[in-house]
């Protein structure tokens, strides 16, 4: 896909088609999930142009003005509305295994090209793009949890045995979230987490709540955890009876307990802060004072399984 992504961008900045006008063509494609994966994927390509725009804006002042599709480049792109389509669109296919991989497949080609701007504005910002992870991410618990309820009462144990192997498709929404760029603790305190234990703890279901409790306590910085521990216990305290609360509660006291006694020698020994400010890529979290979490993140999902 990685291919055809840059065969439709050639193609958009060389004049010869408008991704504009193939996003409004594949949507009369007569089979649902071709044209929705269709529509993700040039939709995709459509929104990473709001960054080559951007560099072309901000580039050299003695670049080639007369290089090749610049005119097509330099438009505004509706990243926002485009955003906001494929979500809506995407809950047309409410089949469970389905819905999960067109909505994985959607968080995929699109995580490059979330808008990290706090403009508010047609081509989206950093709301925008948490607003997008966290609605993708809670329809596609429903549909996880929902697939138990497919099939035969005497194949639950292969459904299990399914949605087991399913579930890292759901934690990936909590690994964009955590590595995304710009977000404040505030935001996270006040926005992000209590939509984040809503979603899980009226789900109701004991495999979701063990597994997206302790994946979000692997994905998120200890720092944070510490900011917030009031509400995380308050969370646990409302899951299902049967949920191993000790696979939960356990690590999540060692990172803040080793999390706070890191800050402690910190103090004692007199080591100056670093330069405040938040950075994902380097899975180093930072504190109101400037002072770095060296707690590394998960890399990848696979290290958020239970």
């Amino acid at each position: 896909m990685q291919y055809l992504i840059g065969s439709l961008r050639a193609a958009h900045l060389s004049g010869r088609n408008h991704l504009a006008d193939l996003y409004e063509l594949v949507q009369y494609a007569g089979n649902i999930v071709p044209r929705l994966y269709l529509m993700i994927t040039i939709g995709s390509a459509y929104m990473s142009l709001a960054g080559t725009a951007t560099n072309r804006r901000t580039g050299d002042d003695n670049a080639n003005d007369n290089d090749t599709g610049s005119e097509s480049a330099d438009e505004s792109v509706p990243v926002r509305e485009i955003m906001l389509d494929m979500l809506d669109m995407t809950r047309g296919v409410q089949h469970p295994t389905r819905g999960l991989f067109l909505r994985y497949y959607l968080g995929q080609m699109t995580k490059d090209y979330l808008p990290l701007s706090a403009n508010n504005g047609p081509g989206g910002s950093l709301e925008d793009s948490t607003h997008f992870i966290l609605t993708n991410f809670a329809e596609m618990n429903k549909l996880w949890v929902r697939l138990q309820h497919q099939g035969l009462s005497r194949d639950k144990e292969r459904r299990e045995a399914e949605r087991r192997d399913l579930r890292t498709l759901v934690g990936s929404n909590l690994l964009r979230l955590a590595s995304l760029g710009g977000v404040s603790r505030s935001t996270y305190e006040v926005t992000i987490l209590p939509r984040l234990l809503n979603q899980v703890v009226s789900c109701r279901d004991t495999l979701a709540q063990e597994y997206l409790m302790e994946a979000l306590v692997q994905a998120f910085s200890d720092e944070w955890h510490l900011a917030t521990i009031g509400q995380l216990m308050e969370a646990i305290t409302g899951l299902s009876p049967k949920v191993s609360i000790k696979t939960i509660v356990i690590p999540l006291v060692d990172r803040v307990s080793a999390y706070a006694s890191r800050r402690r020698e910190e103090r004692d020994k007199g080591i100056s802060s670093p330069p405040s400010g938040h950075s994902s890529d380097d899975d180093v979290a930072e504190n109101d004072d400037g002072e770095a979490d060296k707690t590394p993140r998960p890399e990848s999902i696979d290290k958020l399984e239970v």
